[in-house]
């Protein structure tokens, strides 16, 4: 199974969105549990954000990173890091 950056972004954007419209604490920690993704790509040296080019790989694939650095894989990252930050606002 591919997974793509854009999925845990996808649902971290809908869950922020469910937690403000109905205060359920479960969906702010499915929110952050889903956020922890784009965490634990880093912790587990795949190097998923590559700090020399400022660059994201666009996600994993059964062998391992896919090395491609798409702006999409960029651009959903921060996404799900604005909506998160949100939370505690």
């Amino acid at each position: 199974m591919i997974k793509q950056p854009e999925d845990p972004a996808s649902m971290i954007i809908t869950l922020v969105r469910a937690y403000k419209y109905t205060d359920k604490e479960e969906y702010k920690n499915l929110a952050i549990q889903c956020f922890n993704w784009f965490l634990e790509l880093i912790r587990l040296v795949y190097l998923f954000m590559t700090i020399k080019s400022g660059g994201c790989h666009d996600g994993l694939q059964p062998k391992g990173i896919n090395r491609d650095q798409g702006a999409e894989s960029l651009i959903s990252y921060l996404m799900g890091r604005v909506a998160v930050q949100a939370l505690n606002e």
